[in-house]
């Protein structure tokens, strides 16, 4: 199960899950009241690619959002997995305390410009203002967790928690493993329509 187990990886990346501490602090695409998308470029050349493109960004979300439903089960039905996802984040934050790099600060900036982001009165300048902000403070978070994770112990305990929650949405939903593979699939298409186009 090496390739599903990797594959769940990409997933929890993908779906902003694997970064406790971003989920904890609200999702940009949760602040921003929009709806999710993966990172795929529209190629410039034909709108045949760019139909092309636009099913495979479709399909992205479908599945993804499938394995969030299952994700989501999972921890609501299991105790055990909610303690170990506090563990590993309580972990996460003193490793990243301990490089320098104190994610409160950050968590705190990125609920509050969440909180500005559901205000529908907010003017649309001062929303993207918001925006911009609440993704340049996440990706600061974001490096600070990957510096975090070149930790040996860290890395372990990411493998424990991944490996523990994908078994836990194996219990949920007999497709965990089918669904893995087709978002491993669209991602696969995704790189080879991006090196098509040149980009």
């Amino acid at each position: 199960m090496k390739s599903i187990s990797s594959n769940y990886t990409r997933f929890f990346r993908a779906a902003g899950l694997l970064s406790l501490l971003a989920f904890a602090a609200m999702p940009l695409r949760v602040m921003a009241a929009q709806p999710v998308t993966p990172t795929i470029q529209q190629p410039s050349n034909g709108s045949a690619g760019s139909t092309d493109m636009n099913k495979l960004q479709q399909q992205y979300v479908q599945v993804r959002g499938q394995l969030s439903q299952i994700e989501a089960k999972a921890v609501k039905t299991d105790p055990g997995l909610v303690k170990k996802r506090e563990a590993f984040r309580q972990q996460l934050i003193g490793v990243m305390k301990k490089n320098g790099d104190d994610p409160q600060p950050m968590i705190a900036s990125l609920k509050s410009l969440g909180q500005q982001l559901q205000d529908t009165k907010l003017p649309t300048s001062k929303r993207k203002e918001a925006l911009a902000k609440a993704q340049q403070t996440q990706m600061a978070l974001l490096a600070a967790e990957r510096k975090a994770m070149q930790d040996p112990k860290l890395q372990a305990s990411r493998k424990d928690l991944n490996d523990s929650t994908l078994a836990a949405m194996r219990k949920i939903d007999p497709n965990t493993d089918k669904l893995m593979g087709e978002l491993r699939s669209i991602e696969q298409q995704v790189m080879k329509a991006r090196s098509g186009s040149g980009q």
